[in-house]
């Protein structure tokens, strides 16, 4: 029982260091093109953009012929003032390249 615990233990240890040493990733809306860190998507390889405001608020890029959002198209926008601005342009963006923009719980693989 111990080692599980234990296992556990520094499986939660090792993935809160890896948080702490990875780059935050930035999020860039273009005009023909949204940029999530280093990944670009056109509009025609976006099945739907998901917000999620419960958890704080989430931006996450739903690529074609995925089920989930991956873990790599999902950003969290720290400043709440940001984040009404990252979700109008997000719809704006969204309305010009007929790409759906949802707003609900968004889940990640």
């Amino acid at each position: 029982m111990f080692l599980i615990f234990s296992g556990f233990f520094l499986f939660e240890l090792a993935f809160a260091l890896t948080h702490l040493f990875v780059k935050s990733k930035t999020c860039k809306i273009d005009r023909d093109s949204i940029q999530i860190g280093e990944r670009s998507y056109k509009p025609e390889q976006i099945k739907s953009i998901i917000i999620e405001e419960y958890y704080g608020p989430h931006i996450g890029i739903k690529p074609k012929g995925k089920l989930l959002v991956p873990i790599m198209n999902a950003y969290r926008v720290q400043n709440k003032q940001e984040a009404n601005e990252a979700f109008e342009s997000l719809h704006d963006w969204g309305e010009k390249y007929n790409v759906p923009v949802l707003t609900q719980k968004m889940w990640m693989l």
